[in-house]
C-alpha cells in the first residue's frame, strides 16, 4: 500500500471514531433524529437574537451621530 493511501485510510479511521464519539455526546447528531426538532428551534432563536443585536447596534450608531 502506498504511503498516501495509508494516510488517507488512517484519516478516515480517525474521522469515523470522532463522529462516533460526538454522536454519543451530542444528541442532535444521532441518526434517529429524535432531537433534531429541538436543535432547529435553538438555531431559529439564535438567528433571531443575532438579528435583534444587529438592529440594536445600528440604532445605537444612529443615535450617537
Amino acid at each position: 500500500m502506498t504511503r498516501s493511501r495509508s494516510i488517507n485510510r488512517f484519516h478516515r479511521f480517525v474521522a469515523r471514531k470522532r463522529r462516533r464519539g460526538l454522536r454519543s455526546v451530542l444528541p442532535h447528531l444521532r441518526r434517529d433524529g429524535s432531537e433534531a426538532v429541538d436543535q432547529r428551534d435553538l438555531s431559529n432563536r439564535l438567528i433571531a437574537r443575532s438579528e435583534q443585536m444587529d438592529l440594536r447596534q445600528e440604532l445605537d450608531e444612529l443615535g450617537t451621530n
